[in-house]
């Protein structure tokens, strides 16, 4: 390890030591009285680790309130390029996702990928028609992933939604917590997570009745409602003690993603210590 290396690692030791020191011994302010109490909720991200880059307010918040948590990341983190498909990448941060959702005190069984689905298909045969649905057989057994990282890869809502429909069938769901309309950065990813779960809410409400508890919560970052005209009550989340399990689960979780503007990203985000949130429907 070179001089600059070793003295970057140790920077970002120290930043990460007094962040962490800093959010177990600050205040918190919670401004969530409309948060839901002893229910299911599933958050639906893109790619492992936005549950730590734009999530932890929330999940945290919702811990608190002995909620039962379950994560749906579409993307395993698979993604291809010049020389092909890099599946190792995928199966990787698989694997990081679920010593994330130890974090959050979230069950390997309910800290799924679209990649589970694909784990299914030789022995469940729900999992098989949802996959026939998303237009994958048992005979592709080369399929490399269900819905590949990339900005220049495109999702089709469709195909989210259902995906999503089989985990809440699958799972259970009382309320579900995803990506603004704009996917937070702008993400094609995450902006096709929030179309298709919305296209699959009015599809699966029927089915475990979403709309007590108000599905699709959604973070914002300015107090707009959603496009679509749905609006309900703007709810901040805000906690010090989020930031450190935002810097705990890329410290000691993520680690094939630390890379320095990550870490700049942590330092000052806002959404490491706030989430807004629409309640829609």
């Amino acid at each position: 390890m070179s001089a600059k290396q070793l003295f970057a690692s140790a920077f970002v030791a120290v930043l990460a030591s007094i962040i962490i020191w800093y959010s177990q011994t600050g205040s918190q302010s919670w401004s969530s009285s409309g948060l839901p109490r002893n229910q299911r909720i599933l958050l639906v991200t893109a790619h492992p680790d936005d549950d730590a880059m734009f999530f932890s307010p929330t999940l945290t918040a919702l811990a608190e309130r002995n909620n039962t948590l379950s994560i749906f990341c579409l993307s395993s983190g698979t993604f291809r390029d010049q020389k092909g498909f890099h599946t190792e990448t995928g199966f990787t941060r698989q694997r990081e996702l679920q010593r994330s959702c130890q974090l959050y005190h979230i069950p390997p069984e309910r800290c799924l990928t679209g990649d589970s689905l694909l784990a299914l298909n030789q022995t469940d045969p729900a999992a098989r028609v949802a996959l026939a649905k998303l237009g994958v057989h048992c005979a592709e057994n080369s399929h490399p992933s269900l819905f590949l990282d990339g900005f220049k890869e495109r999702w089709a809502p469709v195909r989210v939604a259902s995906a999503v429909r089989f985990v809440v069938e699958r799972l259970g769901a009382d309320a579900l917590v995803t990506f603004d309309d704009h996917g937070v950065s702008e993400h094609p990813n995450h902006i096709a997570v929030s179309r298709g779960t919305r296209a699959a809410f009015d599809k699966v409400m029927s089915h475990v009745h979403i709309r007590r508890t108000g599905a699709n919560i959604t973070p914002r970052q300015s107090p707009p409602p959603p496009e679509d005209g749905s609006v309900g009550s703007a709810l901040h989340i805000r906690s010090q003690a989020a930031s450190g399990q935002a810097w705990r689960a890329m410290w000691q979780c993520y680690r094939s993603q630390q890379v320095w503007y990550r870490w700049l990203y942590l330092a000052f985000s806002r959404y490491t210590t706030t989430n807004l949130l629409w309640r829609l429907a």
